[in-house]
């Protein structure tokens, strides 16, 4: 048995970082993920040591390995499983962290389907995937039902809607919207009016629509947020409020066309509007929830080579507690 604690006072950060706290690619301790796919099964591997001859035969190492069966079909819901006690999530952390690795390499972005094919229950621990870099733990209310409005929960409620994790992103071209000289201020006054109408939560965030704008010549992945009264929704009784970061709508769209997921997105409506007025020039925070689409149950069938890179960026941008906040999660949880 493996005894864990948590040392304190912190490890000091300027042993890890130096003086460039931002830089992001340095980290104390890393372990070696070896990941080796077969025809029958998939072997991972996770080992201290680095594959050199000295440091396997006159030093002292640690090594751990399984192997995993293959199914007899892909099975993607696994990709997005939460940590519940004993459940596994060991597919879910696998991926997001090899996610984290390639998701900027398109070619790369196949690994994905492939982990999809091996079944990973049995596992014989939990993967704690520690990426280089300063985090912070995740809030409560990048929780999904921290974040549902009354109307969204009882929606959610009737059609099972099953949710499978969040994205923290941004809105962004605001003041390409509330600025312009021909506008003399009715937008704002809307946006106000629209933004006084609707509900928050208990913290603070209210429901946006996230709708795909096909008619942007410069963008066809665009998608739109607005600003809406949800019970009386029409979109002639809306105000745009930005869009999705381009970076973001790139994988969004396609995920969302085929079916294969839903999103939904949420904001802080005192901090929309001082950014749309000009009083400050940070972010709209956009908190995204991903939840299973109509096609979700078909993917195995459907999914083409073509949406692999997104739905690499999809697991690589699910929050996840990392490193220390994962370790802590785990301890929490098994007692």
């Amino acid at each position: 048995m493996c005894i864990l604690s948590l040392r304190y006072p912190r490890f000091p950060e300027v042993i890890a970082f130096g003086k460039d706290r931002k830089n992001q690619g340095v980290a104390c301790h890393h372990p070696k993920l070896i990941v080796l796919q077969r025809e029958d099964s998939m072997r991972v591997i996770i080992s201290s040591a680095n594959l050199v001859p000295r440091q396997w035969h006159l030093i002292t190492n640690t090594v751990w390995w399984q192997d995993f069966p293959r199914r007899t079909s892909p099975d993607y819901s696994g990709l997005f499983s939460a940590f519940e006690g004993p459940k596994s999530d060991f597919a879910a952390q696998l991926v997001s962290f090899i996610g984290s690795l390639i998701h900027e390499v398109p070619s790369q972005a196949y690994w994905i389907n492939e982990i999809a094919k091996y079944d990973f229950e049995g596992a014989g621990g939990y993967l704690v995937a520690s990426v280089p870099g300063l985090y912070t733990p995740s809030p409560c209310y990048l929780e999904s039902n921290y974040c549902l409005s009354e109307k969204q929960i009882i929606h959610t409620k009737s059609s099972h809607r099953i949710f499978l994790g969040s994205v923290q992103t941004s809105v962004v071209g605001l003041s390409h919207r509330f600025h312009l000289p021909s506008d003399a201020g009715s937008q704002l006054k809307a946006l106000s009016v629209f933004l006084g109408k609707c509900r928050e939560n208990m913290h603070g965030t209210t429901e946006v629509i996230l709708k795909r704008n096909t008619n942007i010549p410069a963008d066809a992945n665009a998608v739109s947020v607005l600003v809406a009264d949800l019970d009386k929704f029409c979109e002639e009784d809306s105000v745009q409020l930005g869009f999705l970061p381009r970076e973001v709508a790139k994988w969004v769209s396609p995920l969302s066309d085929t079916g294969f997921f839903k999103f939904s997105g949420f904001i802080y409506p005192r901090e929309a509007l001082e950014v749309a007025f000009g009083a400050t020039n940070t972010k709209v925070q956009l908190l995204m929830y991903v939840s299973k689409g109509p096609e979700f149950s078909q993917i195995s069938g459907l999914i083409q080579d073509e949406h692999l890179p997104s739905l690499c960026s999809l697991v690589a941008c699910l929050k996840r507690s990392p490193g220390l906040w994962r370790l802590e999660e785990l301890h929490s949880t098994i007692r």
